[in-house]
């Protein structure tokens, strides 16, 4: 449990506590230019999952531009949603043009 950044420990506590089961789903995503990362950001935002972005040690939300800029996207990073059903393929769709191939 040490090796989990502070909000999801929360989000673990949270989520036992009242018993819901979390999905997470984890794929890399390359965003590389600023454009790209203004794109992906507004795309996100519409979304209603947490969606956490993870560059080595670091977790960083992925609706916050800011937070993603303090990461190194000179290479590809781990995207993470917390979804499930519908919503998990809403967010699967949205993200689908940043996926690295």
């Amino acid at each position: 449990l040490h090796l989990l950044s502070r909000r999801q420990r929360q989000m673990c506590i949270r989520d036992r506590f009242i018993g819901v089961t979390l999905i997470m789903r984890e794929v890399k995503i390359f965003l590389g230019t600023i454009e790209r990362v203004k794109d992906f950001v507004n795309a996100v935002t519409r979304l209603d999952c947490d969606v956490d972005i993870v560059s080595g040690r670091y977790v960083i939300d992925a609706k916050s531009i800011m937070g993603i800029f303090s990461v190194d996207l000179s290479k590809a990073v781990d995207l993470r949603i917390h979804a499930e059903g519908t919503e998990a393929e809403k967010a699967m769709e949205v993200i689908s043009p940043f996926i690295e191939k």
